[in-house]
């Protein structure tokens, strides 16, 4: 007789920003890459000169992985745009010579497009990225489909999550991570209070990808540390990993589905839920 068991977990990992000084967590062991940088931005005055806030996935069609960030003529030059790269090994890229996703003119997006996050499922690609109108606007994410990864259709003729406008992200919402769950996407998101003086992780669930509600009994589902600590402002970028482990008569194998990954100091945190999530010690 064969029977198996999934059991379903998220391993959440955070960028940091604290007063304390960073502590090493010990949970895992990276070594950079002697080839670093691996994709360098284009000459002075080009609308890629500084890259940012990349988003990779694997095309097994293609054999190919895909690559979308952020970028922007200078670090204070805006607009900023989605652009696009490819590689058949991740090391060696070639970028897009133009940008996949713009600002829209007199839109809620018109300043800045950041942080894309995107998944492909069933030859469709789902792009979430931050968007704001000016330097004095909140943060606010939109929600984008295409067939190829290169032409783009923003959904909607607005935000598909923005500031709460009360309590802990009434300043907005920033930087998420998405997976496919059970009946539909789970995000993680940055959600920053209305002085932008903390920020905290939330999650919010959609039938499609579109609309999304936020959890209002588990929110925020992560928080800085004590005052001093070195977590103890913001919290933000999250990534989440989804592990399933399953149990059979041969034993057991693990398989890992991934969000994006972020740039500072991180956190790492695990659930077997999604929306609870405690704190690793360390």
């Amino acid at each position: 007789m064969k029977w198996s068991i999934t059991l379903l977990s998220f391993l959440l990992i955070v960028s940091v920003i604290g007063n304390g000084p960073a502590r090493g967590q010990g949970v895992f062991s990276f070594t950079k890459d002697a080839r670093n940088p691996i994709l360098t931005g284009g000459v002075e005055g080009s609308w890629y000169k500084h890259l940012l806030a990349p988003c990779v996935i694997y095309n097994e069609d293609s054999s190919k992985y895909e690559m979308w960030f952020a970028a922007c003529a200078g670090v204070t030059t805006p607009p900023a745009r989605i652009g696009r790269a490819t590689s058949r090994d991740g090391i060696d890229w070639s970028i897009s010579t133009s940008p996949v996703l713009v600002p829209t003119p007199g839109g809620w997006d018109s300043f800045n497009l950041e942080s894309p996050v995107v998944i492909r499922e069933n030859g469709t690609y789902k792009m979430w990225y931050v968007g704001y109108a000016s330097t004095n606007d909140d943060y606010h994410i939109g929600y984008a489909t295409s067939p190829d990864g290169i032409t783009w259709t923003k959904q909607g003729s607005t935000y598909i999550l923005g500031p709460s406008g009360k309590g802990w992200d009434a300043g907005g919402a920033y930087v998420c991570s998405v997976l496919p769950v059970q009946g539909g996407y789970r995000m993680w998101y940055t959600g920053y209070d209305a002085g932008y003086d903390s920020s905290k992780i939330g999650t919010a669930t959609s039938p499609d990808g579109a609309a999304w509600n936020r959890d209002t009994v588990n929110n925020p589902i992560l928080s800085p540390g004590v005052a001093g600590t070195w977590d103890d402002r913001f919290l933000l970028a999250p990534i989440v990993l989804r592990i399933d482990t399953i149990c059979g008569t041969r034993g057991c194998e693990q398989t890992r589905a991934s969000g994006r990954g972020p740039a500072w100091p991180h956190r790492l945190t695990a659930s077997q839920d999604g929306p609870r999530t405690p704190k690793t010690p360390g």
